[in-house]
């Protein structure tokens, strides 16, 4: 699957779903994600939503903050990078459902500034650095930038307990990814031997594997036209 060339020209996306009901009637998170700068966008829905409501959705949270994308990635069709990015957004959110109980869908502003402002090893910055060209400061550093309390400090706190709560939830996320990928992944040697055979590739087709199973070798039938050395 190629590299975008450019912010939120290449999408991919997936549903959480199956989650407690909120008081508004949400039951479902829509995740956004762009595959260049891992930015993303997370909307309440819910699951009895049709295309046409979705669409609607779609259009006010997504295409007037980054117009409409070339191509959008469903789960199926997934690079691994990107289904990786989704396993791991998917495992915060639910974290973060059960926490926040019935008003999660209030919150979920909160988890997408966490997000955004959480280190990404595949491209080493945060997102919203990647997006933005430059650090987001955090609530956590509200109060440093101002010499007189601000209006509204319990809001500030509360919404640092909650950011640094939801930073938490996503680092445990990203390890247990981590520690699940790691298991499936081995390092292999393979050799010519009683059960597997090495091409003689040219220069050429450098980037083939030369091995291959011997299972998969076919009797030649020539016609007489072909001229075997």
């Amino acid at each position: 699957m190629s590299i975008p060339e450019w912010k939120w020209e290449r999408i991919a996306m997936d549903f959480v779903v199956g989650l407690s009901k909120t008081i508004r009637k949400f039951d479902s998170i829509w995740m956004v994600v762009d595959r260049l700068t891992k930015s993303a966008h997370f909307i309440h829905v819910r699951v009895d939503y049709n295309a046409q409501q979705l669409a609607k959705v779609y259009v006010k949270e997504i295409v007037r903050l980054h117009k409409v994308p070339l191509s959008i990635i469903l789960d199926r069709e997934m690079d691994e990078q990107s289904d990786k990015t989704i396993q791991v957004l998917e495992d915060m959110l639910r974290v973060c459902v059960i926490d926040f109980g019935g008003h999660w869908d209030k919150l979920l502003p909160l988890c997408d500034f966490s997000y955004y402002n959480s280190y990404h090893s595949s491209i080493e910055m945060a997102p919203f650095e990647a997006l933005y060209g430059r650090v987001c400061r955090s609530p956590i550093r509200w109060f440093e930038v101002v010499d007189v309390k601000p209006l509204g400090a319990d809001l500030l706190k509360d919404a640092q307990d909650k950011v640094r709560s939801i930073q938490a939830k996503l680092l445990a996320a990203q390890s247990r990814q981590k520690k699940y990928a790691d298991r499936k992944v081995r390092n292999m040697a393979f050799q010519a031997g009683p059960v597997s055979c090495r091409l003689a590739l040219p220069p050429s087709m450098s980037g083939i594997h030369p091995m291959f199973h011997v299972s998969m070798l076919k009797r030649y039938h020539g016609n007489g036209d072909h001229i075997i050395k």
